[in-house]
């Protein structure tokens, strides 16, 4: 283990193989390879403090570099507990970043690691940074129970989920407590409608496949929450010859789900018959106790959504009539009155636990939302004044788009001004209101 004041690793003698996998996942980030050949000689974030905390992979990896090559002070933690890749934190360190995380981290070191990763004056006091990159809200969070006046001291928080967003409207807007700004990144179409569904619907079997080698053709696969990422799983599944059902509470996504041709179930009897079960709700508690006592046997858990939240994994190890036994860092086999099921993971998100995550062309697309995100608030901050959460412009999706994919951009239509008048848009766009629904 390299622990120092500036970055807490697992090796930094790693670095050199970070490099290398870092610029074999660059080669399919398009987009991050269009903003460095615009920006490499501006330096646009120069002198700006930036906090990132999020799971270092490849493609994060990627990401902060850029950052750090348009000039910004950056450091950066990573936001949970297992799913750091050693080799691309030591990259990141040997480029001159703080890193501060490693892979299947303990609750103490996690919590110190956050404490280590704050901007700090000469006298050590901590002082916030301009820009928070966030992954789920844990810094905000983290932030608001230990250094509470640095939130509203933050011109910005870029934040990347579903749920993160979730937490802000739950611990701080219903609470009357929203003190600082938030981007919702989530909310961009080249984000939510990318890698939430395209980046899940490939690494999903990856994780299945490291975890158990199993046949997917021909089980009853179940999924809980048909989200983009559980749109996104219950496509991988179909793939593969499953025979697909979803649990839903949301009218208009089970309707959905129907005319998609997926069946759908209660959630009894969608456990009873279940081979395969997947979580993507963004809730809590999904896979509960008695949901454990009903499972078809030899049915195998997985979660795809926020962290482990979803399947209930407390319970079943607090529970001494429940036998466990560790197949491999990803599998567990339990017995439960005479009937065995398999929770991969722990329960924590299986593509990124077992797996390397989602593949770089769609994580660069996202990470390019990032990025061009922070660029346009950073030139346009009159604009974001004021606390609350706001929705990045749709001019930056589209710019996202063509830098991601050029080749496709050289393929587009263009309307005339006659087609542009009559849709009221402009001929070089946006060409969608803000209110449209991709």
């Amino acid at each position: 283990m390299n622990k120092t004041k500036e970055y807490w690793i697992k090796n930094i003698k790693d670095s050199d193989l970070g490099q290398l996998y870092c610029e074999e996942a660059l080669k399919q980030m398009i987009g991050l390879q269009t903003i460095r050949r615009k920006y490499k000689d501006k330096k646009p974030l120069a002198g700006i403090k930036i906090l990132g905390a999020g799971v270092i992979t490849y493609e994060c990896a990627n990401f902060a570099a850029l950052l750090h090559d348009l000039g910004a002070d950056l450091r950066w933690v990573t936001d949970s507990l297992h799913y750091t890749i050693d080799s691309a934190a030591a990259y990141l360190v040997r480029k001159g970043i703080p890193v501060f995380g490693y892979r299947h981290m303990t609750e103490e070191d996690y919590t110190e690691a956050y404490h280590l990763a704050q901007f700090r004056d000469s006298k050590g006091e901590v002082i916030a940074p301009q820009y928070l990159i966030s992954d789920g809200a844990e810094m905000p969070m983290f932030l608001a129970e230990n250094y509470p006046a640095i939130l509203p001291q933050i011109t910005s928080i870029f934040e990347q989920t579903t749920c993160g967003i979730n937490k802000y409207y739950t611990n701080f807007i219903s609470e009357g407590k929203m003190s600082f700004r938030v981007m919702d990144i989530n909310g961009c179409v080249t984000k939510s409608k990318f890698d939430n569904i395209y980046g899940s619907r490939e690494s999903m079997l990856e994780g299945i496949q490291r975890s158990l080698n199993i046949q997917i053709a021909g089980t009853e696969s179940i999924v809980f929450g048909y989200g983009e990422v559980g749109k996104g799983s219950a496509q991988a599944l179909r793939g593969l010859g499953a025979h697909v059902s979803i649990v839903e509470i949301d009218p208009i996504m089970a309707m959905q789900a129907h005319m998609e041709g997926y069946l759908i179930e209660d959630k009894a009897n969608a456990l009873k018959k279940a081979d395969i079960i997947v979580t993507a709700t963004g809730c809590i508690n999904t896979i509960s106790e008695d949901d454990f006592k009903i499972l078809n046997d030899n049915a195998v858990l997985m979660n795809m959504s926020e962290h482990n939240q979803e399947v209930d994994v407390r319970w079943i190890k607090s529970n001494k009539n429940i036998k466990g036994v560790k197949l491999n860092e990803s599998a567990t086999r339990y017995e439960l009155n005479g009937k065995h099921f398999y929770i991969l993971c722990d329960g924590y998100v299986l593509n990124l636990f077992a797996g390397y995550g989602h593949p770089p062309t769609v994580m660069g697309t996202t990470y390019t939302t990032h990025l061009l995100s922070i660029l346009h608030v950073n030139s346009n901050k009159d604009n974001y004044k004021e606390y609350g959460i706001y929705q990045i412009p749709r001019e930056v999706d589209e710019l996202v788009a063509k830098y991601s994919f050029p080749e496709i951009e050289k393929k587009l239509s263009r309307l005339t001004d006659e087609q542009a008048k009559y849709l009221n848009v402009s001929c070089d766009g946006p060409y969608k209101r803000d209110e449209y629904k991709y």
